[in-house]
């Protein structure tokens, strides 16, 4: 430790064993099995753990927390090194990494780094954390490098680096599918009467809010169906689970709700938007459609749009139906509406439901999975 210069926690025990850093520099927010940077890592970690090497590994971003999850299902020893952020309390967060990834208490060690930054300036430590991490490893494994890039930069001056996972840093292989456009929609679609709220999925980059972390990361390296958290993956879980899962994610008072529109499909290209600070689209053309009457039996309410005025004189009843209107009112075009809490949707009748998806061949699947549920494509 006194070779980084840090003043350093360590919670849990020293393995006694050579520890080994695998490396990658920031990769696609949608990795999925194939990609050769997630082959190659997972190798790695099987390696670490037949030759009784401690593999280092952090938070905070998916290159490192899928080799947390991966070493804890499979098993294998782990240091986790950290900052520790003012105010923070070590053995709290590390009771929450065990639990979150499912680690075995006996397997896992945490290092933590003292800083003087708040939380909030996480993404300033990361260079620190990496570095830290070199100096810390016996044996590094790059798997997939960018070229110029900080860890290739750390990597070249480190004896003990070791080849065999190495692999071509490039573009992932999965991307979300381009945004409908009104050309798209399938002509007959537009004299499908229609008298339902539907919920509508997205593509995920993290957790869903009734799954950890741990099984965010296993189903990555399990799925062969492209990204195992895409909008029509997300459909399909649902589905399996019988259960809309509510969040609180972009909900002003942190309130667990789930939304819903009232447009009509064939609408569906004047709500999907791409969101640049967000890096994902507000919508994307998979759902599941609930006839009007029995939503409304188990509380929706239409939404209420407004400023912040609007937001501070509703009462705390109200209060989780707000939404933000937008600069020129532009969320008021989802016609949403919300309910409090979970869903369940096996006491619904099934012919009270439509699943949408994007295309045929999607609908087809859907079908053949659920068929006694009524589906369409928007194409």
């Amino acid at each position: 430790m006194e070779k980084v210069g840090m003043r350093t926690i360590l919670i849990g025990r020293e393995f006694g064993f050579p520890k080994c850093a695998i490396l990658n520099s920031r990769q696609s927010k949608t990795p999925v099995s194939r990609d050769k940077w997630v082959e190659n890592t997972v190798r790695a970690v099987d390696f670490a753990r037949s030759s009784n090497l401690v593999v280092l590994s952090s938070t905070g971003i998916n290159t490192y927390e899928l080799i947390l999850g991966y070493a804890s299902e499979t098993g294998a020893i782990q240091t986790i090194v950290l900052p520790l952020f003012k105010n923070q309390d070590p053995q709290q967060i590390a009771d929450s990494i065990i639990r979150d990834f499912r680690c075995n208490p006996d397997k896992i060690s945490f290092l933590f780094f003292e800083t003087d930054l708040d939380k909030k300036f996480h993404k300033r430590v990361w260079q620190t954390r990496d570095k830290f991490i070199r100096d810390l490893a016996d044996i590094l494994f790059p798997v997939s490098i960018r070229e110029g890039g900080f860890m290739d930069k750390i990597c070249s001056d480190k004896r003990n680096t070791d080849l065999r996972f190495k692999t071509e840093y490039c573009k992932g292989v999965w991307q979300p599918p381009r945004p409908l456009s009104a050309e798209n929609i399938n002509p007959a679609l537009k004299s499908l009467k229609w008298n339902y709220l539907t919920h509508l999925t997205r593509t995920f980059y993290n957790a869903y809010p009734d799954e950890t972390p741990a099984g965010y990361y296993i189903s990555i390296v399990n799925c062969r169906n492209g990204y195992s958290h895409s909008a029509f993956n997300t459909l399909i879980h649902i589905l399996e689970k019988g259960t809309i899962s509510a969040a609180s994610t972009e909900i002003r008072g942190k309130f667990d709700i789930i939304s819903f529109t009232s447009k009509h499909p064939s609408e569906f290209p004047e709500i999907i938007r791409w969101r640049n600070r967000k890096v994902n689209y507000t919508y994307e053309p998979y759902g599941i459609a609930i006839e009007h009457d029995i939503i409304e039996e188990t509380g929706a309410r239409k939404v209420i749009y407004g400023d912040d005025t609007v937001y501070e004189n509703l009462s705390d009843n109200d209060k989780p139906f707000f939404q933000f209107h937008g600069r020129d009112l532009r969320w008021t075009d989802e016609d949403e509406w919300r309910i409090n809490g979970d869903l369940d949707l096996k006491p619904i009748p099934p012919e009270k439901i439509i699943i949408i998806v994007r295309d045929k061949n999607e609908a087809n699947i859907i079908r053949e999975r659920f068929p006694k549920l009524r589906v369409i494509s928007i194409t």
